[in-house]
């Protein structure tokens, strides 16, 4: 059945996914949703400024023409200011659904870290950035990037988003942001479901691919969902940690593979299988797509904050011998990409060196997101990358 993947996927999304948490400041919101005519109450997140809406399909995706300011120390202005257009993209400035003549169009898919919220300017994001440079190195040709970032989405999501909206947008490219920091966490809710046998249906009909993501159990002892939630209610005095924090998930990743390895490779594994369908549907589509690996701050600027680092460790019982789960998905990554001829690039070395050679810090101190500077660098690295295949 056509689109049976966006279905059964999406059903199954809104059901175990909205326990994910958007790292700006929110109000909650109980919702109600009919989800393929049927009824689910989750838990929703919005911020105040209405950034978000419920979709049937995604779980949330952007609100149209949606504007919001937060405060932040750490920006030059000491404020950002976040927009979105008539189709919900990060930025002001509205995108037509058939793309128009004589346009190279780029859709960059991801989450918070492509979206930039709460610690860049829409308009500093590294999707708006490479659009700028490859205009300007490029003047005989008009490109468009679309930032089609939304916080606290995983690989799946990105997926889904790319099915039911992107391909309507017929990019001529497809840039899949992966952040090594928290996909594979964020993934591991699909795997916690009981039982959970998910046939997806290419929708040309042509194949199959069976996802057995048995629950190993972990909720009944001591799981990994619970034994997170009891931690976050005892850290140690002085240490600024929430779970809604992504630096929090980028350690309690770490922690996640060394209590259940077994279940971080699971999770990893559904990572591969959801590259694996945008894979199979870009083939189908004739749409030219690649992975990029953005990495986290523990991997470039680790010694920031050391001392608040090692604080938010103790609890958690990690060492930094322990700090290993980043490494190991990028490798893996790299290696799934390599192995079925997916274009990826992978950022952690060149803007590590960066880091050591300039001083520059890429990274928010406190959230952990790239900061103006880390995303000017991101799309410089992608604008050298693709300027000589576009």
């Amino acid at each position: 059945m056509k689109n049976l993947v966006i279905v059964i996927l999406s059903t199954l999304l809104t059901l175990c996914v909205m326990e994910g948490v958007l790292h700006t400041p929110l109000a909650e919101k109980k919702i109600m949703l009919s989800v393929c005519g049927i009824k689910v109450k989750f838990q929703g997140w919005l911020t105040t400024a209405r950034y978000y809406q419920p979709d049937p399909v995604v779980g949330y995706s952007g609100l149209p023409y949606a504007n919001g300011k937060y405060p932040n120390k750490e920006h030059a202005g000491g404020f950002v200011v976040n927009t979105r257009n008539n189709l919900g993209l990060v930025g002001s400035r509205n995108t037509a659904r058939r793309k128009p003549e004589g346009v190279f169009r780029i859709l960059v898919l991801g989450d918070s870290q492509t979206e930039g919220l709460s610690l860049c300017n829409s308009d500093e994001t590294f999707p708006h950035v490479l659009e700028q440079l490859l205009n300007q190195h490029r003047p005989d040709l008009r490109v468009e990037v679309l930032n089609a970032g939304v916080s606290g989405y995983n690989p799946l999501q990105y997926f889904l988003w790319y099915k039911r909206y992107g391909e309507e947008l017929h990019p001529d490219l497809v840039v899949m942001s992966v952040y090594v920091g928290n996909d594979v966490i964020e993934m591991n809710r699909f795997s916690m479901i009981r039982s959970l046998r998910l046939v997806q249906e290419l929708s040309d009909g042509s194949s199959r691919l069976l996802f057995l993501c048995k629950a190993l159990g972990v909720n009944r002892r001591l799981g990994i969902q619970t034994s997170i939630a009891n931690l976050s209610d005892s850290w140690h005095p002085g240490v600024d940690i929430r779970l809604g924090h992504i630096w929090a998930q980028s350690l309690l990743q770490n922690y996640f593979q060394k209590q259940f390895p077994d279940q971080f490779k699971r999770a990893l594994t559904m990572d591969f299988q959801v590259l694996s369908l945008m894979n199979e549907e870009a083939r189908r589509e004739k749409t030219r797509w690649m992975v990029f690996l953005i990495p986290s701050k523990l991997q470039v600027e680790p010694e920031d904050d050391i001392e608040q680092t090692e604080r938010a460790m103790k609890p958690l019982h990690l060492a930094w011998s322990d700090i290993t789960a980043e490494k190991n998905i990028e490798r893996s990554v790299a290696r799934f990409c390599q192995g079925n001829g997916i274009s990826f690039l992978d950022a952690t070395s060149a803007l590590s060196l960066q880091h050591r050679l300039k001083k520059q810090r890429l990274f928010g101190k406190l959230h952990w997101h790239l900061n103006p500077q880390g995303q000017r660098s991101a799309a410089e690295l992608l604008e050298n990358y693709l300027r000589p295949l576009i």
